[in-house]
């Protein structure tokens, strides 16, 4: 529907009597149809207002209706949900609210349908799983590697908390078992230590320096079949910081000077090298046509049949 300042709004829920059930499973995803109409949206108040007033119109005709009586209409479903129909990383939590039975199977509010995650992948986003927490759900692992466990344990967003980084003690980087320091978020950064990037070399010269200092891992990409830690920077303790980045700029600029000295010995060898090839090369021609002259042949074949012509006495 447009309204008078030419604005746009999906008003399809209002008119379509089973957009619950199974208008809102033919459309396209939820996404598409809110990208193709935020150019046509205000955000202006009264178009705000006209939205949420919108939404609080299909919550009310939602919550006075009958609950489906077909299994299928529960796939998907935007309100319930019902648990053959989860995904192998989801779960009903908290599980003891029932709105009703669809043949004999208890029906779930899809508020209470909740996504897992794996340890790793909860470190990504900065969380960590509490100390002694049992996995919510096992799955079959995924991972074809020696020495894989057969399952994957799973938690949900009620088993993990933020990550509390390190603390950096003695100019020494906290590191794990691989001696990097995981940096999936700016917020897992070891607490006193400064991330280095965009300095390439630095950590030579942080080595040269006798300052401790780590690599820290942003992310995993798989490359040739394998997962490769994506790399970027050092991390050192603050009290280096500055320190190691002047130390790095005065190498810069040694390394700029070096190069161009080398670069000008390399252009006056190179240089001799040419003036002593031409020179060889123009005595070598200068010879040769000297040898080749047609004048100084003939001369020469000339002066050697007269002396075998001089008649004998």
């Amino acid at each position: 529907a447009w309204d008078d300042d030419g604005c746009a709004l999906d008003v399809t829920s209002r008119y379509a009597s089973r957009w619950l059930h199974a208008t809102q499973k033919l459309r396209s995803s939820a996404h598409w149809v809110h990208s193709s109409l935020s150019p046509f949206q205000s955000s202006t108040f009264r178009n705000q207002q006209a939205r949420l007033l919108e939404e609080a119109s299909l919550k009310k005709s939602a919550v006075g209706a009958e609950l489906p009586k077909h299994l299928s209409a529960y796939k998907q479903h935007p309100l319930y949900a019902l648990e053959r129909f989860l995904n192998k990383n989801q779960i009903l939590y908290p599980k003891e609210t029932i709105l009703g039975y669809c043949r004999g199977e208890p029906v779930y509010s899809r508020e209470c349908v909740k996504t897992l995650h794996s340890r790793e992948h909860w470190l990504k986003q900065g969380q960590t799983v509490v100390e002694d927490a049992a996995a919510a759900k096992l799955v079959k692992s995924r991972s074809k590697a020696d020495g894989a466990p057969p399952q994957t344990s799973l938690y949900g967003e009620w088993q993990v908390k933020p990550y509390e980084p390190p603390v950096a003690r003695d100019g020494v980087v906290p590191t794990n078992q691989h001696g990097t320091v995981d940096l999936f978020q700016p917020s897992m950064l070891p607490v006193g230590t400064v991330h280095i990037q965009g300095c390439p070399g630095i950590g030579k010269v942080a080595k040269q320096l006798g300052f401790h200092y780590a690599e820290p891992v942003l992310d995993f990409q798989f490359t040739a079949g394998r997962v490769v830690p994506v790399k970027d920077g050092i991390i050192v303790c603050e009290e280096f910081a500055d320190v190691l980045q002047q130390a790095w700029i005065e190498a810069q600029h040694h390394a700029v000077e070096t190069n161009a000295k080398a670069r000008r010995q390399r252009a006056a060898s190179n240089w001799a090298k040419l003036v002593r090839r031409a020179t060889i090369f123009l005595a070598l021609r200068a010879e040769s046509a000297q040898v080749q002259a047609p004048g100084t042949a003939s001369a020469a074949i000339g002066s050697t049949a007269g002396v075998w012509s001089m008649p004998t006495k």
